[in-house]
C-alpha cells in the first residue's frame, strides 16, 4: 500500500489510499488536495508545483495534471503570470460579491425551507448551534467555522433544490478556506449565534418572509466581517504575487 510522502503531509495533503481503492489516481489526488485546500491546511497563496507532486507521490504527470485542471475549473487553484500555480486567494471585492450573492440565494432558501421544515430539522439546527458554542468556549476556531457553514448548508438542503445547493457549494468552499486563513479569533461567533437563533425561531414558526429577511441580514453582516479582515488577506496576496513573479 502506498504511503503519503512526508512533504505532502507537511503541506496538509494526506491521501488515504484505502478510501480510493476503487478510484482513479487523478480522483484520489483531486479529492485529497481539495480537502486540504478547503480546510485551510494549504493556505491561500501557497505555490503548487505539478512536477513536485508527481515526484513526491510517485504518480505520473498525467493524473496530477488532471487533478490540477479540475481544481482550476473550480477556481480553487489559479494560474499566475509565468504559468505559476497557486491556491486561490480572493480579494475583498470578490469576497463582497460572494456574500452579496449568498445573501440573496440563502434568503430565498430560508423562505422555501419554511414550507418543508419539520421538528427533526429544527433540532438538527439547534444541535449545530450547540457545536458552535462549544467551539467558541473551547477556542476551537475550526469547529466554529465548520459548524457555521453546516448551519447554512442544512437550510439549503431542506429546500431540496439541487441547482441551489450546487451553486452555493462553491461559495461555501471559498468562505471556509478564507475563514481558516483570516479569522484568527472567535469574537464574531457570539453575534453569529444570536442571529442564528433568530433565524431558527422564524423557521420554527414557518414565517417565510422573516426567515428570508433575517438570513439576508445575517449573511450581509458576515460579509462585512470578511471585508474588514480581507484587507489583511489582500495585502498578503499582493505580497505573494510579487514574490511569485520574481521567482
Amino acid at each position: 500500500m502506498k504511503s503519503t510522502p512526508s512533504h505532502l503531509r507537511n503541506l496538509g495533503i494526506q491521501i488515504e489510499w484505502k478510501e480510493f481503492a476503487n478510484s482513479s489516481l487523478s480522483n484520489a489526488l483531486y479529492v485529497s488536495m481539495r480537502r486540504a485546500i478547503v480546510s485551510g491546511k494549504i493556505p491561500p497563496g501557497t505555490p503548487i508545483k505539478e512536477m513536485d507532486i508527481s515526484r513526491e507521490t510517485g504518480v505520473s504527470r498525467t493524473p496530477v495534471r488532471e487533478a490540477v485542471r479540475k481544481l482550476e475549473s473550480e477556481c480553487l487553484l489559479l494560474r499566475m503570470p509565468g504559468r505559476k500555480l497557486v491556491v486561490t486567494r480572493p480579494n475583498r471585492t470578490e469576497m463582497a460579491e460572494i456574500f452579496l450573492v449568498r445573501s440573496v440565494l440563502e434568503g430565498l432558501a430560508g423562505r422555501i425551507a419554511c414550507s418543508k421544515i419539520n421538528s427533526t430539522h429544527i433540532e438538527s439546527l439547534k444541535k449545530i448551534e450547540r457545536m458552535m458554542k462549544r467551539g467558541a468556549k473551547e477556542k476551537q476556531l475550526s469547529l466554529s467555522i465548520k459548524s457555521n457553514l453546516e448551519f447554512h448548508k442544512l437550510i439549503v438542503d431542506i429546500c431540496d433544490i439541487s441547482v441551489l445547493s450546487e451553486t452555493l457549494k462553491r461559495f461555501w468552499d471559498t468562505v471556509r478556506m478564507m475563514s481558516m486563513a483570516n479569522l484568527d479569533d472567535n469574537s464574531w461567533i457570539h453575534t453569529s449565534i444570536k442571529e442564528h437563533k433568530e433565524i431558527i425561531d422564524a423557521l420554527e414558526k414557518k414565517n417565510g418572509s422573516a426567515a428570508e429577511r433575517l438570513i439576508r441580514k445575517h449573511v450581509i453582516h458576515a460579509g462585512k466581517i470578511f471585508t474588514h479582515t480581507g484587507s489583511r488577506a489582500e495585502k498578503q496576496g499582493k505580497k505573494d504575487s510579487g514574490r511569485l513573479r520574481s521567482e
